[in-house]
């Protein structure tokens, strides 16, 4: 009668036995399941999203890098790494790519030489100074081979200084140049400019780009007998 007793006991007991085996077996095997990080670098976070989540992980945006060799938004980095393994829902931090800002040319008219490498170093650019001898007031800029606030490329750039009065010079290379920036130019060396080929309209002037000059880029001119430059004009 006894053991009868005690073995009932055992018997009410053993539901609960059962369970709480069965949670503690339950909880052991899902805490310790892991999923591989799978391969997004190269991918759109939108694209990594539907990925990860097929492997039961997320994304988070952890950075934004200036990168021009790939599509913005592209992701560059993650981590967790590709391949290794992590628990489920984990969050894989991303570094995409984002346009670089672009860099328009300063205003270097009129000033020295040595305030123009400053700003150059200040701006990390690199301005070449050609020294050529001009009617402007020695060692200033007075001419820059990109008009100031249109776009740098690769932040390169020449600023011609004065070398004071001189009567022979070399041409400056306008081409590619605006009209209206070569007419200021040559106006302030009482320099007439003549614009060939083609009739253009005063409203006109500001979308034109110099093709070809007369004389051309680099010739050895006398500016006591330099009073006409002839120009080709282009839309840009």
């Amino acid at each position: 009668m006894k053991i009868f007793k005690q073995l009932s006991y055992y018997i009410w007991a053993l539901p609960f036995i059962l369970f709480i085996f069965g949670y503690a077996l339950a909880y052991f095997f899902m805490h310790n399941k892991t999923v591989e990080v799978p391969n997004v670098m190269g991918s759109t976070v939108q694209e990594a999203i539907g990925v990860l989540a097929r492997h039961q992980l997320a994304v988070r945006l952890f950075a934004e890098k200036e990168d021009d060799q790939f599509p913005e938004g592209t992701i560059l980095q993650q981590a967790p790494a590709a391949y290794q393994r992590v628990r489920p829902n984990q969050q894989i931090f991303v570094t995409i790519a984002k346009k670089p800002q672009q860099s328009l040319a300063p205003d270097l008219l009129n000033k020295d030489s040595g305030t123009i490498e400053r700003q150059a170093a200040q701006a990390k650019m690199n301005i070449k100074q050609v020294s050529l001898a001009s009617r402007y007031p020695k060692n200033a800029c007075f001419a820059q081979s990109v008009s100031p606030g249109q776009p740098l490329e690769r932040l390169k750039m020449t600023a011609y200084i004065s070398a004071g009065d001189d009567e022979l010079v070399l041409m400056p290379n306008v081409v590619g140049l605006p009209l209206v920036a070569v007419q200021e130019f040559f106006k302030r060396s009482n320099i007439d400019v003549q614009i060939v080929g083609q009739d253009v309209a005063l409203n006109a002037q500001q979308q034109l780009k110099v093709v070809e000059q007369k004389p051309m880029a680099g010739t050895i001119v006398d500016l006591t007998k330099l009073k006409q430059v002839h120009l080709q004009v282009g839309y840009s």
